[in-house]
């Protein structure tokens, strides 16, 4: 049964910046966005690469690996791979729009400086 279980302080993770953490055995993103907190997996379902080494701009993290978008508001995918071009083309040719998949997304809530995440 899920549970919100506190993951982290939302004045260690400024307006504009991720961090990952761990909750019941999963990787997390928890992204702060104007104060608003989100969660989402933590790894590219493309290759798995740390998606919090990646770059967030607005909403959307961009995975450093081969630059795939995903909503942290839902976990879903906002662009596909983007480099370098000749994978982005085999990959485009390889997987349907269905096989596109995005991140889990977790529900949060803020209580006061403490961060919790629903797993």
């Amino acid at each position: 049964m899920p549970e919100f279980v506190r993951v982290a302080r939302l004045s260690d993770i400024p307006p504009g910046t991720m961090k990952a953490v761990k909750a019941h055995g999963k990787e997390i993103l928890v992204a702060n966005v104007d104060g608003d907190a989100y969660a989402i997996g933590d790894r590219c379902p493309h290759l798995r690469f740390r998606l919090h080494n990646g770059e967030l701009n607005g909403t959307v993290v961009t995975c450093p690996g081969h630059g795939a978008g995903f909503d942290v508001a839902d976990g879903g995918v906002c662009n596909w791979v983007t480099h370098p071009a000749w994978y982005k083309l085999l990959m485009d040719a390889t997987f349907p729009g269905i096989l596109k998949r995005g991140v889990p997304s977790y529900p949060t809530r803020v209580e006061g400086d403490d961060v919790y995440v629903e797993v």
